[in-house]
């Protein structure tokens, strides 16, 4: 996995959250689009494009040198389609305020791009967004990256990068140690390898409950987050040990109430 092609944003809306149950529609969902830089590179410029059709950028990043992009890829805004799914597997409503073209506009790698839009028919008063997950193959040097942005006031999350824990729910090959780090910009801030080593394992376990989210059992090697933020871009990084095996991960982001 190409952790600068894939990255995944959501946004954490401020309404108090009651359960996943109030979740209807987003107001906002993570784009990108390829742009030439002035020093001849290509850039992964990312945005979030709301439900009014406006554009606010959130990072740019390099696509390595050995990425191919055919001519036609340049200066479209389009979403991934393994993101798309992720934002439809929130509920039947998540994605009613988008426009996705089933047709691929371009392929990276074999993995296929989708332009996206906003409707004209967008509804504005939205609910809000309790969590966001994927899953990934990751191997040294490549993690699955997640980015979330909090807006205008400190936000609880709970991130977790579950990995050998997956073996239980019928994943083949599940990493067996993941490493989870949450940077803010560039700079990392928090890091944890095994959950349960924390001191605020307990609180894990009951807020984890609370969200409904699925136990990781004691002892286990995945790793997790309890974390209050201030308002700002995260990234969170599940990745495995330098020399370690590749496997897949279950890297998630909840807003906890």
């Amino acid at each position: 996995m190409n952790s600068r092609l894939l990255r995944l944003l959501c946004c954490l809306a401020l309404a108090p959250l009651a359960s996943a149950a109030t979740f209807t529609r987003l107001f906002e969902i993570a784009v990108v689009r390829f742009v030439p830089s002035t020093d001849g590179q290509i850039l992964a410029r990312y945005y979030l494009l709301n439900a009014k059709g406006e554009l606010r950028a959130t990072d740019d990043e390099p696509v390595p040198a050995s990425v191919t992009l055919p001519d036609h890829a340049f200066d479209r805004v389009v979403i991934l389609s393994s993101a798309w799914l992720a934002y439809r597997r929130l509920g039947p409503e998540a994605v009613a305020n988008f426009a996705y073209d089933d047709f691929p506009a371009f392929d990276i790698n074999g993995r296929g791009y989708h332009d996206v839009a906003a409707r004209e028919d967008a509804k504005l008063d939205v609910g809000p967004l309790v969590n966001l997950s994927a899953r990934a193959q990751v191997s040294p040097g490549l993690p699955v990256i997640s980015g979330f942005v909090i807006h205008d006031e400190a936000r609880t999350v709970l991130i977790r990068a579950v990995g050998p824990t997956l073996a239980g729910l019928g994943v083949p090959q599940p990493l067996a140690d993941p490493i989870l780090t949450l940077f803010k910009g560039s700079t990392p801030h928090y890091e944890n390898d095994d959950w349960s080593t924390r001191p605020d394992a307990a609180e894990i376990v009951e807020r984890s409950k609370q969200i409904g989210a699925f136990a990781l059992p004691a002892g286990s090697k995945d790793a997790a987050l309890l974390l209050e933020l201030p308002p700002g871009q995260y990234t969170a990084h599940a990745r495995s040990r330098i020399e370690g095996p590749s496997g897949e991960v279950l890297l998630e982001i909840y807003a906890v109430p």
